[in-house]
């Protein structure tokens, strides 16, 4: 993860930090008045934090699992509770804490969640993360809560994962109203408040509370903070993915093109070293391929020269083999007697063919004369496949034919025509 920028919208201005992927002290942080003098480039990934008023948290039992119904019902169970129409609110269910009997959910006005998302894109920025202040508030231990009185509104914060609160009344010699009623209304009493104050003048007048929250039977501790509000907020672990209002139709749509110049330099490395594997590839098919056509001339060229009276020439290699095993030393003879063996085979492969019964027993070419050893059904077909090859410019001769098994046993002696 590269580094992503924090900022608080606040009623002076914007605070903001620049943070490291790991460690807490920001690499850089500052205030500007406005968004258009916010320092951040373009494209920067971008955590919210927005002002706590404007987010309410309300715990809501609604006997259902199902999300799509859970959140169908939500605008019905809080309608008692929002200041505007129902459909005016934007609501967040949060993650159930361990043995809670409700849902915390998060709601906030359409208008405003709009008037925020639009603005860090006006800036060009990759908004992905938008929280209420006080869910930054580090989460205190059980039975503690956290209250930050710096400055107004005071932010205070339960140890449930999701519990907080902005307190807007103004500071004075006795418990804040918001306080005394969370106090009165939570499910677990505390047991502790730690209060975060400014200065020692501060601190004698939360000390003043003492009475105040005596029928709460709390333990008060005060902290005297050592930086700001902001500055301190900018410091603190992110919060998880399920405090993000950005849900439903504010969900952030990835910047594919942000995305892509990340990958630019991975992307150019692995497209060279394609092309160069491709050019290689290119290479040797072609090389191999005129190895190929070489090889099959010279085997062309060599089995025309063993045979020069072949006029058909299919697969020249696979001939050539079935001559030699065949032949044993077919190119001195042929040569000899000029004898086609080929156009005799072409003449006697329809004489053989077309007749029923006739099959080939054996085949001997010895130089001179080519000898058949035929099966034949009886003699007339025999006569007949005399004359018929006679007629192909071959010199048929019986050397012999006899019955055996109901079948004509011969051998036929041929020899070209003088």
């Amino acid at each position: 993860m590269s580094d992503y920028w924090w900022v608080q919208l606040r009623p002076q201005g914007l605070y903001y930090a620049r943070r490291p992927p790991t460690g807490e002290v920001p690499l850089e942080e500052g205030e500007c008045a406005a968004w258009e003098s916010l320092p951040l480039p373009a494209g920067a990934r971008l955590l919210l934090c927005v002002p706590g008023v404007k987010v309410r948290i309300h715990s809501v039992s609604i006997p259902t699992r199902n999300r799509r119904r859970f959140l169908s019902a939500l605008p019905f169970a809080l309608e008692d509770k929002l200041f505007r129409a129902p459909e005016t609110y934007h609501f967040v269910p949060l993650s159930r804490p361990a043995g809670a009997a409700g849902t915390p959910v998060a709601v906030v006005e359409h208008d405003q969640l709009t008037d925020w998302t639009r603005a860090a894109a006006a800036r060009g920025l990759q908004l992905e993360t938008l929280t209420p202040d006080y869910l930054l508030l580090p989460e205190p231990a059980p039975g503690t809560w956290l209250l930050d009185v710096l400055e107004k509104p005071y932010l205070l914060r339960f140890p449930a994962p999701h519990g907080g609160a902005s307190l807007s009344e103004h500071p004075g010699a006795t418990p804040p109203g918001g306080l005394q009623l969370a106090l009165d209304h939570a499910p677990v009493a505390p047991t502790r408040l730690q209060v975060r104050v400014r200065d020692r003048e501060q601190r004698a007048q939360v000390e003043n509370w003492r009475e105040g929250l005596a029928a709460h039977d709390l333990e008060l501790e005060c902290e005297q903070a050592s930086i700001s509000r902001p500055a301190w907020l900018a410091r603190q672990t992110p919060p998880p993915a399920t405090v993000n209002l950005l849900t439903g139709r504010y969900r952030p749509g990835r910047d594919h093109l942000s995305q892509a110049r990340r990958f630019m330099p991975a992307l150019g490395l692995a497209a060279a070293l394609l092309l160069v594997l491709s050019a290689q590839w290119f290479v040797d098919y072609f090389r191999l391929h005129a190895e190929h056509e070489r090889l099959h001339r010279a085997i062309e060229q060599t089995y025309r020269q063993a045979f020069p009276e072949a006029r058909h020439l299919v697969n020249p290699r696979h001939q050539m083999q079935q001559w030699l095993q065949g032949e044993g030393r077919p190119t001195a003879v042929r040569q000899a007697q000029g004898i086609d063996v080929l156009a005799w085979l072409e003449r006697l492969a329809p004489a053989l063919g077309n007749r029923a019964g006739v099959r080939l027993a054996a085949l001997d070419f010895d130089g001179r004369q080519l000898a058949l050893d035929l099966a034949l059904p009886d003699f007339e077909t025999l006569e007949a496949l005399q004359e018929q090859l006679a007629g192909v410019d071959l010199k048929p001769e019986v050397v012999n034919a006899e019955l055996k098994d109901g079948k004509v046993v011969s051998r036929l002696r041929l020899a070209p025509k003088p």
